[in-house]
């Protein structure tokens, strides 16, 4: 059994289940992070989860969901957003991930927190998304992740410039995320975008993904990252390299996955059992 959908008591046990508010150092000051610990003794597979733009959806009845199955659960917020010190940007957002990233590698922490180095996982909603697949590419000894409707800014915003509705769908999430973050605003974006953003594209981290278990699943009803954008071209891209390690899948739902909550923790927790070692 693995508790993936309901409680395991552990009464006063010495290995009984936590959480620990740490404040990890980044390259802007103190990130804001939140690790669930796994009962049971010895070590525990870990996943870094990371929340959306601007992250007013959390998912942490993902992360109790994946924890009571027998993972740690990092949650994290990047610079600028939540109490994070710092400024918000994408570029921030990928090197924040590395950094906690590094604060999970790291071997004293392995042993304060009972982490397995051989199970590290990354998985993220919407930016986390985005997030988790770029990070996935280049941290060697994360092993798989997982991406849930995955919005991919630096595909939407090379999209923008021939697609208007692909344009207006964009503009219109950055209208709405910025007023949540500290230091920036839609143009500051724009222009970071606009510097950066064909390098974003998890496209072309492609073959990297290819050489790792990533799964992906797209909403049906998700009018925000649409299929077609955020998700296809992905896995059409990394299967070019390699058609074993992709796992896709639609889900009808939106894209926060609203009515069908459970089903995804079912699944992502399935996904993430039958890839450890």
């Amino acid at each position: 059994m693995n508790y993936k959908d309901e409680d395991k008591p552990y009464g006063d046990s010495q290995f009984r289940p936590g959480a620990e508010a740490i404040q990890i150092k980044g390259k802007r000051g103190k990130l804001f992070c939140l690790l669930y610990t796994a009962g049971g003794e010895g070590l525990h597979p870990t996943v870094l989860l990371l929340h959306g733009f601007p992250g007013t959806e959390q998912n942490m009845d993902l992360a109790q969901g994946i924890r009571r199955a027998g993972f740690n659960v990092m949650t994290m917020h990047y610079s600028g957003s939540w109490g994070s010190d710092g400024d918000f940007s994408f570029k921030n957002v990928l090197e924040d991930a590395c950094t906690v990233c590094d604060f999970l590698e790291n071997e004293d922490n392995q042993k304060q927190y009972r982490i397995d180095q051989n199970n590290l996982f990354i998985a993220g909603h919407s930016m986390g998304g985005f997030a988790t697949l770029n990070t996935l590419a280049v941290r060697k000894n994360f092993k798989g992740g997982v991406a849930l409707t995955p919005y991919d800014f630096g595909h939407a915003w090379v999209q923008s410039k021939v697609d208007e509705a692909v344009k207006k769908n964009l503009y219109d999430l950055l209208d709405e995320g910025t007023p949540w973050l500290f230091g920036t605003d839609p143009e500051k974006l724009k222009n970071e975008l606009k510097q950066y953003g064909a390098d974003y594209q998890i496209i072309r981290k492609a073959e990297e993904l290819s050489k790792k278990p990533v799964y992906i699943i797209g909403g049906e009803l998700d009018d925000c990252a649409l299929i077609e954008t955020h998700c296809v071209p992905i896995v059409r891209s990394v299967n070019e390299y390699n058609r074993n390690m992709m796992d896709y899948e639609t889900m009808e739902t939106d894209h926060c996955f609203s009515d069908l909550r459970l089903t995804m923790i079912g699944k992502v927790v399935t996904w993430l059992l039958g890839h450890i070692n």
